[in-house]
């Protein structure tokens, strides 16, 4: 497999999976390591058997994606609980302390 096989696979196998300026920035970075190895010497075969699939690579890439963007979701959706039951509270505290008020005024 070529350098330019080894990128446009890779490429199409992001596309739609992790958003294009992701799939972009991911390619850019194998395209630099491969450049990398070459200056060191390396022939493109070795650096392509060293790499493997760009398929695999691309669901690898894709599944830690996902993660990361579920973990996201978690903690916004957590803070967003957190805010609500923060909000809840100080309701429940400006109640309570309208109820004392009033027994007092009572008394």
């Amino acid at each position: 497999m070529t350098k330019q096989d080894f990128l446009i696979q890779l490429q199409r196998e992001l596309n739609g999976k992790i958003g294009s300026q992701n799939a972009v920035s991911f390619v850019e970075y194998y395209q630099e390591y491969i450049e990398i190895e070459l200056r060191k010497g390396q022939s493109v075969e070795e650096v392509m058997e060293k790499l493997g699939n760009p398929r695999l690579i691309a669901c690898s890439i894709t599944e830690v994606f996902r993660e990361k963007e579920q973990k996201a979701s978690k903690d916004i959706n957590r803070g967003k609980l957190t805010a609500w039951i923060k909000g809840l509270a100080g309701s429940l505290h400006r109640k309570g302390f309208e109820k004392a008020r009033e027994w007092f005024d009572h008394l």
